[in-house]
């Protein structure tokens, strides 16, 4: 059975230069480089189990600049979003990308939020071509307590990596009933 894990790793080799094929059996990938010469091994293992593979889309389908767009706004530094921006704007935009994120020194704060944005491709391509799979990621997160109160008390047991997005997952939860009329109770315990 796939592990969304495997997926989330395919994901993240997609490049302006490569294909990248997913085993939907074992999770294994491969990458074959564009105009580059590739591991004949790759090729033998393509050829002999085609049927096993399927391609994941490229940079384009994606909308890399899409992802790398909404990383920019997160940035504070007014002259560093701005460069940013200029490279998105040019041709062969991933590559100067991440060279700009090396200079700047924000490849962690990159990864971070392309690992939970290749997270939700890596979910709706499974669903697409209706795969099983073994959640990995999402079972490991913390649990967040947040108690509301009404005339009862009830508790909600949430999933999420932070109280922001366990609060945001709470008001989901509660969009349909009178959200005034409950409080809220700041205290935040996480449960790993």
């Amino acid at each position: 059975m796939l592990k969304l894990s495997d997926v989330v790793n395919a994901f993240s080799k997609i490049g302006e230069d490569t294909e990248v094929y997913i085993n939907k059996e074992t999770g294994k990938s491969l990458v074959l480089y564009i105009d580059e010469r590739n591991s004949q091994s790759i090729y033998d293992e393509l050829e002999n189990n085609i049927e096993n593979y399927l391609i994941l889309p490229n940079c384009k389908a994606i909308d890399s600049k899409s992802i790398m767009s909404k990383f920019i706004e997160t940035i504070d530094n007014d002259l560093i979003k701005y460069e940013f921006i200029s490279v998105l704007n040019s041709d062969r935009p991933c590559a100067k990308f991440m060279d700009a994120l090396f200079h700047f020194g924000l490849r962690d704060t990159w990864s971070d939020y392309k690992f939970d944005k290749m997270i939700d491709l890596a979910i709706k391509f499974i669903n697409y071509y209706q795969l099983e799979y073994e959640d990995d990621i999402n079972n490991n997160k913390g649990v967040f307590t947040i108690d509301v109160y009404r005339t009862l008390r009830k508790e909600y047991k949430i999933k999420a990596d932070s109280m922001e997005e366990a609060l945001k997952e709470l008001d989901d939860l509660l969009e349909k009933e009178d959200s005034q009329t409950f409080i809220f109770v700041k205290d935040e315990k996480k449960v790993k």
